[in-house]
């Protein structure tokens, strides 16, 4: 007498543990199996018609699944190309403008007065900027007073800084001189695009950084870098 396909699935678990790693049917395979059962059926005991019945729902549910999984295969491939068209546009229309990012490096070049983000959660009667060298020691300080709660562009007198990207820190206080915490963010210009690792990185200040870490396309100013007052306020 044949053996049912159901039973194929009420396998041992030694059975099943030296199957892995192996091929999975597909349809085909199934129904090369069903058709082989029904040729070698003991014809003075052959199937059941209701087994015959269940056989079949099995082999119209294994071709559903695989269909399934091909068509999500299929949507997930869409949608990544999807993504990656719209990033590419994107990070081609940020070319060549000013960026906001997460961080704390600030860019110096030569006859152009820096500038730097930090987002204050209230005011605060003093705030004081170091900018850091290479090796982590402080070569300018600047400070500001009165600012009010936000996100705040400060510009930086960084003439007496050889050229190139430093780092630096923020100390903001309170009328009562309580510290509050300030975060820091850096603003570039995008230099060019990048593809890596199916992602778009963007070529800021000479660096590449991924597209992500672009807090806020700031507006065209028409200038190299643009010079803000320091009690300016952007976007929350």
């Amino acid at each position: 007498m044949t053996v049912p396909i159901s039973s194929l699935g009420a396998s041992s678990t030694t059975d099943t543990s030296a199957l892995a790693g192996q091929a999975v049917l597909g349809k085909d395979d199934f129904l090369r199996i069903l058709v082989a059962q029904l040729r070698n059926q003991d014809p003075m005991s052959p199937m059941e018609g209701t087994e015959f019945a269940t056989q079949l729902a099995q082999f119209s549910s294994v071709e559903q699944l695989i269909q399934l999984g091909e068509q999500m295969k299929l949507s997930a491939a869409g949608t990544t190309e999807l993504k990656l068209t719209a990033q590419t546009t994107l990070g081609a229309s940020m070319v060549g403008r000013d960026v906001l990012l997460n961080g704390n490096t600030v860019a110096v070049e030569a006859g152009v007065s820096s500038r730097v983000v930090v987002e204050l959660p209230s005011t605060a009667k003093d705030v004081t900027i170091r900018v850091l060298g290479p090796d982590g020691k402080e070569v300018m300080t600047q400070s500001f007073s009165n600012l009010a709660a936000g996100r705040r562009t400060l510009g930086l007198d960084t003439d007496n800084l050889a050229p190139g990207n430093y780092t630096y820190d923020v100390v903001a206080k309170d009328a009562s001189d309580k510290v509050i915490t300030a975060t820091p963010f850096s603003i570039g210009r995008v230099e060019g695009m990048a593809f890596r690792g199916g992602t778009i990185s963007l070529r800021v200040n000479g660096t590449l950084v991924p597209m992500l870490d672009v807090v806020e396309v700031m507006a065209d100013s028409g200038t190299t870098t643009g010079v803000p007052t320091t009690q300016e306020q952007t976007t929350p």
